[in-house]
């Protein structure tokens, strides 16, 4: 899957995303809950000088039609907030 400039795929189980071959990249993906912790680590990344993406899973089954936090709505917020690229996926 390609989102902008980001590469995104599926990696396998034996991946190890800390090995020094990597070290030198500067992008990085961050897990948006929309919650404080995901989004301070995203602020964090993006001021020591980290590319960064944030992704929210949809859970369809968590969502409330009447609530304004279904799905990453807070996510999204945070992340356009931050001028950081936000994508959802399944």
């Amino acid at each position: 899957m390609t989102a902008g400039k980001w590469n995104i795929k599926l990696l396998p189980p034996s991946f190890s995303p800390w090995t020094p071959k990597r070290a030198h990249s500067k992008q990085i993906a961050v897990l948006m809950s929309g919650g404080v912790d995901s989004s301070v680590a995203a602020h964090l990344l993006a001021e020591d000088g980290w590319d960064v993406l944030g992704v929210t899973m949809k859970i369809p089954a968590s969502c409330n039609d009447s609530s304004s936090r279904c799905c990453g709505a807070d996510a999204a917020f945070v992340c356009n907030e931050m001028n950081i690229p936000h994508y959802f996926v399944d």
